[in-house]
């Protein structure tokens, strides 16, 4: 019995293509899937990276709003303590300090609309204080 294609066979035949193929689908899916990891892993990275950047501008816009609200507080504690300062010496008594209670007041409201500076506010306050 001779049997039909020994002679002129080529190649590996159909067990050793099958098995060559295989092989290289395997590869391909352990480098698709290494590849698929890799930009997984990144972009979980760039995720983490841009919440903690929200994050901080978050925790900076709340801390300058707190900022802006004990400002605002103190500069109205300032304000009480300038009427009451002025308010004193009115209670006294007297023509000649209610003149000056209400320039102090004149020099106060130009002061608060931005026309004095504090420097120019202490000086004026300063000169009427000392009865010039």
């Amino acid at each position: 019995m001779m049997r039909r294609g020994a002679v002129g066979r080529r190649g590996p035949g159909l067990v050793g293509t099958m098995a060559r193929t295989a092989v290289v689908a395997g590869t391909a899916t352990a480098v698709s899937g290494r590849v698929h990891n890799r930009q997984q892993q990144k972009y979980q990275q760039q995720e983490a990276a841009a919440y903690q950047q929200q994050a901080g501008g978050q925790e900076a816009t709340y801390q300058q709003d707190q900022l802006e609200d004990v400002q605002a507080q103190l500069n109205e504690l300032q304000r009480q303590q300038a009427q009451a300062a002025v308010a004193t010496p009115a209670q006294s008594g007297g023509g000649a300090d209610s003149a000056l209670v209400a320039q102090l007041e004149q020099l106060a409201a130009l002061k608060a609309s931005g026309v004095l500076s504090d420097e120019e506010f202490q000086a004026a306050k300063a000169k009427l204080l000392a009865g010039g």
